[in-house]
């Protein structure tokens, strides 16, 4: 099994070459010191029957690190070990199709628009905020203003130094447009004293924080503030509306954890599964869900911001509605694909969530 790993930058020296792999090897290749990391990496190659290599890959640089281990399930002996690194260069050369790194899927749905003009920054807070949320990269002001502008993200990241405007400006911008005015703003920057922090608040910016950051701070920050903007915007829109968002997750909810995500997909797919069952309820929903009936209900109004019950009846409002504008079922054969059998009661809670009766929805 070869697993090959390189980058385009500029290389290790010869001098620094001989002493790669031992501990504590400090030089220019990790701008101070590379610890022990590489030490260990070689070790646990060793120890695995197989070995790890550098090579550089021109001289004008790219470093090209490459580990060969034994792909049978019994380890070899010490010769079979002597032979891998013997035969080093001949695997070298066919190392294969390069491997795009895998992605996670963000927790959540909503997108977060990052303004940065460093790559190496704008990857590494991407890779951090991508865990939970969905995210939109920009390198400049002028397109990050026209994306926002055109695609309303859910919270804005934004340097303060770019390359054709200052965040500043950005901000300002920003908060002067009617359609972007409530979007929080997280300015994110080295410049560490209270004239630029004032500066930031002035222009309208909901939060100033230094680099480098930590990031669990940073995410945190995000989700409180994006908690907020949701409780702000449900204050301007009525019962409604809100139930005819067809937001699942409920409508200012933030899942915080793999483990809370995997309880809501969970949640869906059995809701979706078996709806159309008119014995289904939340005691068999929680059964499914392997967990007790109280634990059951507060985990689903910590996730949705509604109870277990009000979840079923949001769920087989949304799904009636989707049938009803498929149009390919009469009223009565839609509200037995949801599973509720009694016609005048589907549609009185059809009225009452939609404000209009089953036969109407979706006709002029």
């Amino acid at each position: 099994i070869t697993l090959t790993i390189e980058d385009n930058g500029p290389g290790i020296s010869s001098e620094q070459q001989s002493g790669l792999f031992k501990p504590f090897m400090n030089g220019y290749a990790a701008r101070g010191g590379m610890g022990i990391g590489l030490y260990t990496a070689f070790e646990m190659a060793a120890i695995h029957k197989g070995c790890l290599r550098y090579e550089r890959i021109s001289d004008e640089g790219g470093s090209r690190f490459t580990i060969i281990l034994p792909a049978n399930d019994i380890y070899a002996d010490e010769e079979h070990y002597e032979a891998i690194s013997n035969d080093f260069d001949s695997h070298s050369d066919d190392i294969g199709e390069p491997l795009s790194e895998m992605k996670p899927e963000s927790y959540n749905d909503y997108v977060v628009a990052i303004i940065e003009d460093d790559a190496d920054m704008l990857e590494q807070i991407k890779t951090e905020v991508g865990l939970y949320f969905k995210t939109v990269t920009y390198s400049n002001g002028k397109d990050a203003i026209k994306g926002i502008e055109a695609s309303i993200p859910t919270l804005v990241i934004s340097d303060v130094m770019l390359p054709d405007m200052d965040g500043y400006e950005i901000v300002n911008q920003l908060k002067s447009n009617s359609n972007t005015a409530s979007l929080p703003i997280i300015m994110l920057t080295a410049l560490n004293d209270e004239n630029h922090q004032i500066r930031a608040y002035k222009a309208g910016a909901d939060d100033y924080m230094i680099k480098p950051c930590n990031f669990r701070l940073l995410i945190a920050r995000a989700m409180q503030l994006i908690k907020w903007n949701f409780t702000a915007t449900q204050q301007q829109h009525n019962d409604r509306q809100q139930a005819t968002a067809g937001n699942t997750a409920g409508q200012n909810t933030i899942i915080e954890s793999r483990v809370d995500k995997v309880f809501l997909e969970k949640l869906e797919l059995f809701t979706n599964q078996h709806m159309s069952e008119p014995t289904f309820n939340v005691d068999r929903l929680a059964e499914m869900m392997n967990i007790g009936r109280t634990k059951f209900y507060g985990k689903v109004k910590e996730l949705t911001g509604m109870s277990p019950n009000k979840y079923l009846q949001e769920a087989r409002m949304r799904r009636a509605s989707e049938l009803l504008l498929e149009g390919e079922y009469s009223v009565s054969e839609v509200s037995f694909k949801v599973g509720i059998q009694d016609a005048s009661y589907f549609n009185k809670m059809f009225k009452t969530h939609f404000g209009v009766v089953p036969s109407k929805y979706g006709k002029k």
